[in-house]
């Protein structure tokens, strides 16, 4: 298998949060970049999460605000997580068919402590779009996209649970 690997740093970030036209309150915003092995963030590296203290954060819009994942239906991912941030989180992968473990579902998986780093591992046996986002104490609301290319016509892909996986066009 192809191995596709991205390496993540998250922090926090104070900021207001608009709630509502009226309503604003401060907190602290999971800001998720890319990052180089080290976990140090590398700078317009399609981080869309590049928040500057003091934004005003939309909260009820839930905008993709994190850097997007890109990989090939087949390949294994390999997400390594710095985790710089000032509570224990872990990242969840919403649709994504993976072990308990790699889910990132408080109490399934033991949070990523605060200046730790976790590698989340695991086969993607589908396509299409997904998303991810932190769990933390605070529930942010940091969003990233996670976009998975279908294999080519004729190629079939194996699921962990030994069950086969195929596209309609394989059926005609």
């Amino acid at each position: 298998k192809t191995l596709r690997e991205y390496h993540f740093v998250v922090t926090s970030v104070e900021n207001t949060f608009q709630y509502s036209p009226k309503e604003h309150r401060k907190g602290y915003f999971m800001k998720i970049a890319m990052a180089d092995k080290n976990g140090n963030e590398l700078p317009h590296c399609g981080n869309l999460s590049h928040i500057e203290p003091g934004t005003s954060l939309q909260n009820k819009g839930r905008a993709i605000n994190a850097p997007p994942l890109f990989f090939n239906e087949g390949e294994k991912a390999k997400i390594v997580v710095h985790n710089k941030s000032q509570s224990p989180m872990t990242i969840h992968w919403h649709g994504i068919f993976l072990e308990t473990k790699m889910d990132g579902i408080p109490g399934f998986q033991v949070p990523i402590g605060i200046n730790k780093t976790f590698k989340y591992e695991f086969d993607l046996t589908q396509n299409g779009t997904y998303w991810y986002h932190p769990h933390d104490l605070n529930e942010q609301d940091t969003r990233g996209a996670i976009i998975i290319f279908a294999a080519p016509k004729g190629q079939i892909v194996k699921n962990p649970d030994g069950t086969t996986q195929m596209s309609p066009g394989e059926w005609i």
